[in-house]
């Protein structure tokens, strides 16, 4: 199993990252002695050395997203459908997502609750006939 690895959001980085982890890969030193196998290897390597890559692409594409008020209020406006009348925004959440190539992003995302108002006023109602 692969160790996950934490996102990082400088796609310069990122990318000066995996340019470092492929170029020694792409070296053609003692070809006399490679087989099947090494070049299996190698190409298991890069292909891990990519999907990294494409995941710190992707984290940083969802961190984007999750900092954009403009992102925020486009999903506020496609679900509204599916708010209820006592659906209301609550605040930010933190999650973790982790995307191709084991590679986690850290995000602030907004959620929504239902209104607790009618539980209240069933109890102010039960005292009031209490009191009454």
């Amino acid at each position: 199993m692969e160790n996950n690895i934490y996102a990082n959001l400088n796609f310069a980085d990122s990318l000066s990252d995996f340019k470092e982890d492929v170029t020694k890969l792409l070296e053609l030193k003692n070809i006399e002695e490679w087989s099947g196998r090494i070049v299996k290897e190698k190409e298991e390597t890069i292909r891990q050395a990519a999907l990294v890559l494409a995941g710190q692409c992707i984290a940083i594409l969802l961190h984007k997203l999750s900092q954009s008020e403009s992102a925020h209020q486009t999903a506020i406006n496609q679900t509204k459908g599916w708010w209820h009348t006592d659906t209301q925004r609550h605040g930010y959440t933190k999650r973790e997502i982790l995307t191709v190539g084991n590679v986690i992003v850290n995000l602030k995302l907004p959620y929504v609750v239902q209104k607790r108002e009618k539980k209240r006023r069933k109890n102010l109602l039960m005292l009031d006939s209490v009191l009454c």
